[in-house]
């Protein structure tokens, strides 16, 4: 009874042993599978990882692009800006010349009228002692005629 029993309990240990054997195979042919597994996944890992490294130096280089081209267009803006006041300050000055000039025309304008009017009156003058001396002129000739006159009358009164 007992070989019966130890022979039951190889057969049973031989069932389990193969049973385990299977088990064993399967095991390590989920663990090669694991291993092939984990191998691809490293290799997309690292596919992924030269990607991400590509993808942030052409973010970096776009960034220093975007940095430059802002700086660029702060510049402008700025020289623009000083621009902008350097011509508003030149037509302030423009315009404070315009009225000056317009002071200065009016301010001509009304010594002319003034000299119009002096001139007038001075040419009214000229005119009356224009006059003056034609009458004084004729006057003149009037006086040197009766002198003339005289001083025959004188000589043949002599003679």
């Amino acid at each position: 009874q007992q070989l019966q029993d130890l022979k039951h309990e190889a057969a049973a240990t031989q069932h389990n042993l193969e049973a385990e054997g299977a088990n064993l195979a399967t095991a390590k042919a989920e663990i090669e599978g694991l291993e092939k597994e984990l191998d691809r996944r490293r290799l997309h890992e690292s596919e992924l990882t030269e990607s991400l490294s590509q993808t942030q130096a052409e973010v970096t280089k776009l960034q220093r692009a975007k940095e430059a081209e802002t700086n660029q267009l702060k510049d402008r803006n700025q020289a623009l800006h000083e621009q902008s006041q350097c011509l508003t300050t030149k037509l302030a000055a423009a315009e404070d010349a315009h009225r000056h000039c317009d002071r200065r025309i009016a301010d001509l304008t009304s010594e002319v009228h003034t000299i119009k009017s002096t001139a007038d009156e001075v040419k009214l003058k000229l005119d009356s002692e224009h006059h003056a001396n034609i009458e004084l002129q004729a006057a003149l000739n009037a006086q040197r005629k009766l002198v003339a006159e005289v001083e025959l009358r004188e000589k043949s009164y002599h003679e």
